[in-house]
C-alpha cells in the first residue's frame, strides 16, 4: 500500500468521513441559513397571527435568545471552527463524530426552546453542551500553539452559555431584557475583533490600489471602546453614562472604519457587505447612545446592532467563507448579490421601524426580506457546503 508522504511538523488531514463534517463551518452554516430563515417568520407568527404556542422564555427573550444564541451562535462557531485550524498553525479543531455531537446539540437546544414544547432551567442545557464542546475544541489547538491572542474566544464562549442558563432562570423576567443586551454586546465586540482582521485583509488582497489601512493608534484604542461598550448594558440606571460609554465606542470604532475605504468596495459584494455591516456597528452604536437620553427610540439602536451589523456581517461571512474555504472562486453571482441586498434592506428597515411606530407591516416586510436573504443564500452556497472540494483538498 502507498503511503503518502507529508513534511516533519505538518497536521495530518481528517479521518475519511461525509463531506459535510469534514469542517465546522460546512454543517453550522447550513443550520444557520435554515434556522435564520425560520425563526423570523415563527417569531412573527406568534406576535402578530394569534398563534397560540407558549415559548419556554418570554417572548420577547425567546426571540432574542434563539436569534443570538441559536443564529449568530451558529455561525460563529462554524466560522472559529474553521478560523482556529489556521491561527493554531492546521491543528485539527473538529470533524466527523465529535463535529456531529456538536451540531446535534444545537440542534437539541432549538427544539428545547421551541414554541409549545414544555421546559424550564434544563432547556439551557443544549447550548450549554454545544458552547462549551466548541470551547473545547477551538481551545486544545489554540493553547497548544500558544496564540495567546485568540484566548478571549474561549472565554467568550462560556461567558454565553452561562448568559443562556441565567436567561432560563425563573427570576430572569426582571433582567432578561439587560442580560440579552450583554449578549448582544458580545456578539457586537466579537465582530468588532474578528472583522478587524479579515475586512482590511479581504480588501487589500482584492483591490490593492484602493489604499486600505489601518491607523494603530486608533487601533490601540479599539479594545476600550469594546469595554465601554461592553458595560454600556450595566449602566441603564445612570443614562448619561451610559451614553458616554456608547457614544466613545461609536466614535473609535468609526475613525477606525473611514481609513478602509468602504466606497471603493461598493463593486465586489463580498466585500461590501463586509463593510456596511461594519459601518452599521457604530451607527448602532450611536444610536443606541440617543436612545438611552431619549434622542430615539432605544429599539433603533439595538436593531441597527442586531438586524443591521448581526445580519450583514453574518451572511457576507457564511458567503466569504464558504467560497474560500471550498476551493471556488471568490465571486457572488447574481443570487449572492441579491440576498446581500435584502440583508441590508431588512436591517434598514427593522431599524427604522421604532420611529414609526413600528408598524405592523414594515416588521413583516423587514422579516420577509431576512428570510427570503437567508433563503438565496442557501440557494446560491449549501451545494457548496455538502460537495467535495473541486481541488482536491481536505476540508
Amino acid at each position: 500500500m502507498k503511503i503518502p508522504l507529508r513534511l516533519a511538523g505538518e497536521p495530518l488531514p481528517p479521518p475519511p468521513g461525509p463531506v459535510v463534517l469534514a469542517t465546522g463551518f460546512r454543517p453550522f452554516f447550513l443550520a444557520a441559513g435554515a434556522f435564520g430563515a425560520l425563526a423570523v417568520p415563527l417569531w412573527l407568527l406568534l406576535l402578530y397571527a394569534g398563534v397560540a404556542a407558549p415559548t419556554v422564555l418570554p417572548g420577547m427573550t425567546w426571540h432574542g435568545h434563539e436569534m443570538l444564541i441559536g443564529y449568530t451562535g451558529a455561525v460563529l462557531a462554524g466560522f472559529l471552527l474553521t478560523a482556529v485550524r489556521h491561527w493554531a498553525g492546521g491543528r485539527a479543531t473538529a470533524a466527523n463524530g465529535p463535529l456531529a455531537l456538536l451540531v446535534l446539540a444545537w440542534i437539541l437546544g432549538r427544539i428545547a426552546n421551541a414554541p409549545g414544547v414544555p421546559g424550564g432551567l434544563w432547556s439551557a442545557a443544549p447550548d450549554v453542551v454545544w458552547l462549551l464542546g466548541v470551547t473545547v475544541a477551538i481551545g486544545r489547538p489554540l493553547i497548544a500553539a500558544g496564540s495567546r491572542r485568540n484566548y478571549g474566544f474561549l472565554a467568550a464562549l462560556p461567558f454565553l452559555a452561562a448568559c443562556s442558563v441565567a436567561l432560563h432562570h425563573p427570576t430572569a423576567v426582571a433582567w432578561s431584557s439587560q442580560l440579552l443586551e450583554v449578549v448582544l454586546m458580545v456578539f457586537v465586540a466579537v465582530l468588532v475583533v474578528v472583522g478587524g482582521r479579515i475586512v482590511p485583509l479581504f480588501t487589500r488582497n482584492a483591490l490593492p490600489d484602493l489604499g486600505v489601512e489601518s491607523i494603530p493608534a486608533i487601533e490601540k484604542l479599539v479594545p476600550f471602546a469594546l469595554g465601554a461598550a461592553l458595560l454600556a448594558p450595566l449602566a441603564q440606571d445612570w443614562p448619561r453614562v451610559r451614553a458616554a460609554l456608547l457614544a466613545s465606542a461609536a466614535t473609535v470604532l468609526a475613525a477606525r472604519l473611514v481609513r478602509w475605504r468602504s466606497l471603493g468596495t461598493l463593486g465586489e459584494p463580498l466585500l461590501w457587505i463586509l463593510h456596511v455591516g461594519c459601518w452599521w456597528i457604530p451607527v448602532g452604536l450611536a444610536a443606541l447612545a440617543a436612545g438611552s437620553v431619549a434622542l430615539l427610540p432605544p429599539a433603533v439602536g439595538l436593531h441597527a446592532l442586531a438586524a443591521g451589523a448581526i445580519g450583514s456581517l453574518t451572511i457576507g461571512m457564511l458567503g466569504r467563507v464558504s467560497l474560500g474555504h471550498t476551493g471556488r472562486t471568490l465571486a457572488a453571482g447574481p443570487g449572492a448579490t441579491a440576498a446581500f441586498a435584502l440583508m441590508v434592506t431588512a436591517g434598514a428597515l427593522r431599524a427604522a421601524a421604532p420611529l414609526f411606530g413600528t408598524p405592523r407591516v414594515l416588521l413583516m416586510v423587514a422579516g420577509t426580506l431576512w428570510s427570503l436573504a437567508l433563503l438565496g443564500w442557501l440557494v446560491s452556497f449549501a451545494p457548496f457546503l455538502v460537495a467535495p472540494r473541486p481541488d482536491g483538498k481536505p476540508g
